[in-house]
């Protein structure tokens, strides 16, 4: 169960995983997929950048461990 809001790992998957549909289907207009590389690169580099090392790259949710 992915968390919201993703962590680090979890967009990038999503990011790897919308790439791999979209190569498939020739119906996603060019300009489209173009769009959504960027938000989905920019929530990345926003993760990256706004959060400690140690903390973009879990791959657990500190919360959902705990119980």
């Amino acid at each position: 169960m992915a968390c919201y809001p993703p962590n680090f790992l979890d967009a990038l998957l999503e990011a790897s995983n919308f790439l791999e549909s979209a190569s498939k289907d020739e119906a996603i207009p060019k300009e489209e997929l173009c769009k959504s590389m960027e938000r989905r690169l920019s929530l990345l580099i926003a993760k990256a950048v706004a959060a400690p090392t140690g903390g973009s790259f879990r791959i657990f949710n500190r919360d959902q461990d705990a119980s």
